[in-house]
């Protein structure tokens, strides 16, 4: 299970979708095996047994009718008409029974029994090749032909054939490109600099440049950085800072996976950080081509190693390249792709994968390549999500 999904949960701060993530990995109404799942979980995430441990058998057969009482107390306060708990529920309750059942209770009570989560299988999915856009200031959109590079100068912005954008809708001073989950673009700067993006990826950056030229991003980004030694160029994302004068790299950070990754394929640049409540510098690092530097944001360090650059350059290909990747990992970059949901039911953490697959791959093909791995996963639709429930063969439980 998701540790810090986990924690919220044992703290009774899940929210009603991450509690649905919790019911799915305890689907089974035999108590028996409830309870022994339970257990099990417990035990691999290192939690005490002391407010841990599942209560005996006779617990489970009270807790509809413990429910039941709690929601009618809070029903009657309210004037409003008491619903029964069904049956098929308990298998839900009896998760909280290590816990206590007053979190699970108030997600109950949240949800009339016209909108209970809807659950059902899922056949496939296909990836989205959805369509990038600008994002204006106001919050308006304008979408991007998917066949066509994006060009910005100082005086328009148009597509690589010459057909121009609306300028009477642009006129900021910068601009931000956004690709959805299952897409890619490529743009090209007013200096010539191009820039691809991956999935869920932005950029944010001026329309004329002064005298230095700097950009912001999230996700991931490669650059293709054109060379004016009068006018750096740097690149932004959280309190890191990349300089530059001309160059080629990789920058990875998407802010679920807590560090950023920095590959330098040619040229030089200088990396540099900042103290997140200080604002100060605290360390820099300069980068040789085939090299990385690896970001933790929690421990605000920086390390160099050599990078596998085909591996991190694979996305532009349109491939999936792992190499030694951890779980969580791969099924973030799974998630960002297909646009799904994931859940880790008795998931090996340590487990790592290594492959080639082409990104054109739909979800459940993808997925049965990484059976070979060890990898199984079931697909469903939760109250319309896409989502996928993942575990490892060659986990002990």
């Amino acid at each position: 299970m998701n540790k810090k999904l986990y924690h919220k949960f044992i703290t009774n701060s899940c929210t009603p979708e991450e509690l649905l993530r919790i019911f799915i990995l305890f689907g089974t109404e035999d108590t028996s095996e409830l309870k022994n799942l339970i257990h099990d979980e417990l035990s691999s995430e290192g939690n005490s047994t002391d407010h841990t441990q599942p209560e005996d058998h006779n617990t489970l057969l009270h807790v509809k009718e413990n429910l039941n009482q709690y929601i009618s107390s809070q029903q009657e306060t309210d004037n409003r008409k008491v619903r029964t708990l069904p049956w098929s529920w308990i298998k839900y309750a009896a998760v909280l029974i290590a816990v206590g059942f007053a979190g699970y209770a108030w997600f109950l009570a949240q949800h009339t029994s016209d909108s209970l989560v809807h659950i059902e299988p899922l056949e496939d999915v296909v990836p989205l090749n959805g369509t990038a856009y600008i994002q204006l200031a106001n919050n308006k959109s304008i979408p991007l032909r998917k066949d066509q590079q994006l060009i910005v100068d100082e005086q328009s912005i148009s597509y690589a054939n010459g057909d121009q954008i609306d300028e009477s809708l642009l006129s900021t001073d910068s601009i931000s490109v956004i690709t959805p989950a299952g897409s890619t673009y490529t743009l090209q700067l007013s200096d010539g600099t191009k820039v691809w993006l991956n999935a869920k990826s932005k950029i944010t950056y001026p329309r004329k440049w002064g005298n230095e030229r700097r950009v912001n991003m999230q996700g991931e980004l490669y650059f293709e950085v054109a060379h004016d030694k009068t006018k750096p160029f740097f690149v932004t994302s959280g309190t890191q800072e990349i300089r530059v004068l001309g160059t080629a790299f990789n920058v990875n950070a998407y802010p679920e996976m807590g560090m950023i990754r920095s590959t330098l394929i040619k040229g030089s640049i200088a990396l540099t950080i900042r103290d997140k409540k200080t604002d100060q510098f605290i360390d820099s690092k300069k980068l040789i081509p085939g090299q990385e530097a690896i970001h933790h944001l929690k421990q605000q360090i920086v390390r160099l190693q050599k990078a596998n650059t085909k591996a991190i350059t694979a996305w532009r290909n349109d491939v999936f390249y792992f190499n030694n990747t951890p779980l969580e990992e791969l099924m973030s970059t799974i998630e960002r792709w297909y646009d799904v949901d994931v859940i880790y039911q008795n998931a090996n953490f340590k487990e790592v994968f290594n492959g080639e697959i082409e990104r054109s791959n739909s979800l459940k093909e993808l997925m049965q390549i990484l059976e070979q791995s060890g990898l199984t996963s079931k697909l469903l639709r939760v109250d319309g999500k896409n989502t996928i429930v993942v575990s490892n063969k060659t986990n002990p439980h």
